[in-house]
């Protein structure tokens, strides 16, 4: 029952993820989904790590992304200012609008 509920879950985020589009204008893929993972995975409850991360691979699927390049933009993001500005900018018009 409960990987049924996480199951739904999955696909009715990856729905409204996919209605919702990519992010703003020129922000990279990595940014987006960054800033909507932070946001989204606060408003959600998950039975186990295993549930949290089968979330997470389906977002990065869904946006066209591996593991493998979400654990470089991640490396890439705590050594970026920039970075971690643009992942700040978009989780604001995001989550906070």
């Amino acid at each position: 029952m409960t990987s049924q509920r996480i199951g739904t879950m999955a696909i009715v985020v990856a729905f409204i993820a996919a209605a919702c589009g990519g992010g703003g204008d020129g922000v990279a893929p990595e940014v987006a989904l960054e800033a909507r993972w932070q946001c989204d995975v606060q408003r959600q409850t998950f039975d186990d790590l295993g549930a949290l991360d089968a979330e997470l691979n389906v977002r990065l699927a869904n946006s066209g992304l591996t593991r493998v390049d979400y654990d470089a933009f991640k490396e890439e993001l705590g050594a970026s200012a920039e970075l971690r500005n643009q992942v700040a900018d978009e989780y604001e018009t995001y989550c906070l609008s």
